[in-house]
């Protein structure tokens, strides 16, 4: 479960960079106000996205541990 987490974190982090590096203007010209705004917001939804993530993962942490105190409780009783 959890290296599945850690595998999930690797790939959105592979997605960001390669996002940025496909984003980011490759010529050598300086970039219009649109191609920064567009790197801005990408960068932001990447961040957005990232942030719920670790949202979920962290839920999904909180529901097993849930889930392992009623265990428990259940085999007690």
């Amino acid at each position: 479960m959890i290296k599945m987490l850690l595998l999930l974190l690797l790939l959105l982090l592979l997605l960001l960079i390669v996002m940025t590096t496909t984003a980011t203007p490759t010529t050598t010209t300086t970039p219009t106000t649109a191609t920064t705004t567009m790197t801005t917001m990408t960068m932001m939804m990447m961040m957005m996205m990232m942030m719920m993530m670790m949202m979920m993962m962290m839920m999904m942490i909180m529901m097993m541990m849930m889930m392992m105190m009623m265990m428990m409780i259940l085999m007690i009783l």
